[in-house]
């Protein structure tokens, strides 16, 4: 995906430095010491952001278990995580914030050893066994390792990459989410059939929002959360309109679905997605090993 240059990072070789100096400048003051990975991600990254979002950095750095301020951290809030220390950077006038994750090496380690198991996908009987499930706060660090542009330390950052599979991340986020979402497709089946109308909507909704975040994987998307779904469908809609190859349903007609309050019709919906975004996803060679798996064998 392309932004524009008003949510664009200054990545030009002055810029960066500018911003690999200031971010180290704030790392040194909470007691840390490079080498580290640092990278730009977030909105500004993947070019949807607009002239005032924030500037967001991702630390690397297996060598502390967290971000300790040994002097005077003046203009910065510290925030920590179950996951890693936010370290805020109060903006001058008029300057855009900056926020400053540091993921540290307990964090890394566990991650790591959570998406060793991706390589279920390369088992014959991959479909009986189980996909590795890491939590939402990791899928949101997997997605920004992968997305996310190195502006220091590129050895430390493509080791941890390989660490963490990031190459089989898209085919394993494509079988885990189609999953989650085939689960409750049942689930809005069995609540219709017991009579609680609403209880079908609402989970069938939860499918829905499942088949959208796995239909966008092919565009270079790990979405995890609805927060920014419709901001960056509309993206790939502008992106892919009159151009050669068009989009799963799913990410065409959901607008459809919301608007639509009959449960019978959500879910007959949902089966047809599903099928859609199979077919489309088949002729992608690159997600072979994900629709073996969905599909018990069979690519």
């Amino acid at each position: 995906m392309t932004g524009t240059a008003s949510g664009s990072q200054d990545l030009s070789p002055q810029g960066v430095a500018a911003l690999v100096d200031r971010a180290g400048q704030i790392l040194r003051l909470h007691g840390m010491t490079p080498p580290w990975g640092l990278l730009l991600v977030g909105s500004r990254a993947l070019g949807t952001g607009a002239a005032d979002s924030n500037v967001n950095l991702l630390v690397i750095d297996p060598e502390v278990s967290s971000a300790q301020p040994v002097g005077a951290c003046p203009g910065t809030v510290r925030r920590p995580t179950t996951l890693c220390d936010n370290i805020i950077v109060e903006p001058a006038h008029g300057a855009p914030e900056i926020s400053i994750e540091v993921v540290g090496g307990a964090a890394l380690h566990r991650l790591a050893e959570v998406m060793a198991a991706v390589e279920v996908l390369d088992n014959p009987d991959a479909s009986k066994l189980g996909l590795p499930a890491p939590d939402l706060m990791e899928i949101r660090l997997l997605a920004r390792l992968i997305s996310g542009t190195v502006l220091e330390g590129a050895g430390e950052v493509a080791a941890w990459r390989d660490r963490m599979h990031v190459s089989r991340v898209p085919s394993w986020y494509v079988a885990c989410t189609f999953e989650v979402a085939r689960h409750y497709y049942v689930r809005a089946q069995a609540a219709l059939a017991d009579g609680d109308r609403l209880s079908a909507a609402l989970v069938a909704h939860t499918a829905a929002e499942h088949l959208a975040f796995c239909a966008a994987v092919p565009h270079g998307l790990l979405l995890h959360e609805s927060k920014k779904l419709g901001a960056h469908i509309g993206a790939l809609r502008a992106l892919q309109s009159g151009g050669p190859e068009e989009l799963p349903r799913v990410l065409l007609e959901l607008e459809q679905y919301l608007w639509t309050p009959v449960p019978e019709l959500r879910i007959r919906l949902l089966a047809e997605w599903a099928d859609d975004l199979l077919d489309y996803l088949r002729g992608k060679a690159e997600f072979g090993d994900a629709i073996a798996f969905l599909c018990g064998g069979a690519r």
